[in-house]
């Protein structure tokens, strides 16, 4: 029997021994920044714009006319749900409005 301790204690990549962190905060430019590139159903996600630009946010990265139902201008932040299967992690798209930002983000698959 191997109990639990011990495997969390064998597993070399848990999460207090791993030195690399990372902020949460990406910059948007001209080019849509993919958030994931998981396919499966989104749970959750929440974006925040921390820069000081407009940005604006698809749900069909990858289409090739997609439409930006929300833009976030600077200081403001979104969240919502999946709905179904029809709506995966790797579609939801940032990008900018008409100068550089950056964005703040937590996304979550089913």
């Amino acid at each position: 029997f191997i109990s639990p301790q011990a495997t969390w204690d064998a597993n070399v990549s848990n999460w207090e021994a791993v030195d690399d962190t990372w902020d949460g905060i990406i910059t948007i430019s001209s080019a849509v920044v993919q958030l994931s590139s998981d396919a499966n159903a989104l749970a959750f996600c929440y974006i925040k714009n921390t820069g000081s630009n407009t940005v604006k946010i698809t749900l069909q990265y990858g289409a090739g006319s997609p439409t930006y139902p929300f833009k976030l201008v600077a200081g403001s932040s979104i969240h919502f749900k999946g709905y179904s299967t029809n709506l995966t992690l790797n579609k939801i798209g940032v990008v900018r409005d008409s100068s550089d930002s950056t964005i703040e983000y937590v996304i979550a698959k089913v």
